[in-house]
């Protein structure tokens, strides 16, 4: 069982940092719009929040 979770857990620890990674280059690409830096810094913190 405590392997099942500790892949769970990295498996979302993983595709937290993929999403982080994507969430930069579109905040890059979007820079000019204050509505999309403000709804990928609300949409990261929910990620973090739900990864840890």
């Amino acid at each position: 069982m405590k392997s099942i979770k500790k892949t769970k857990f990295s498996d979302r620890f993983i595709a937290g940092i993929l999403l982080l990674i994507l969430g930069g280059f579109l905040l890059m690409l979007l820079d000019d719009d204050p509505n999309w830096v403000n709804f990928f810094k609300h949409l990261i913190k929910n990620i973090l929040r739900n990864v840890f």
